[in-house]
């Protein structure tokens, strides 16, 4: 499982439903379509929710 880690403030946006994406800028994770997460609050290193990736969008 990958991990994805999150500042406080938006772990509870991710959590309430109003944070639906996130952009990883030179991540090297290689995230794809169907790959299961663990969403990690950042200072605490707590998981916060388990997430699994439906709709991956790659940008140049």
């Amino acid at each position: 499982m990958k991990t994805l880690k999150f500042a406080p403030e938006l772990a509870s946006l991710v959590l309430d439903g109003s944070k639906t994406s996130t952009w990883r800028l030179f991540d090297d994770k290689d995230l794809a379509q169907g790959d299961q997460l663990s969403l990690v609050n950042r200072e605490t290193r707590e998981e916060f929710a388990k997430a699994v990736i439906i709709w991956p969008k790659h940008t140049t």
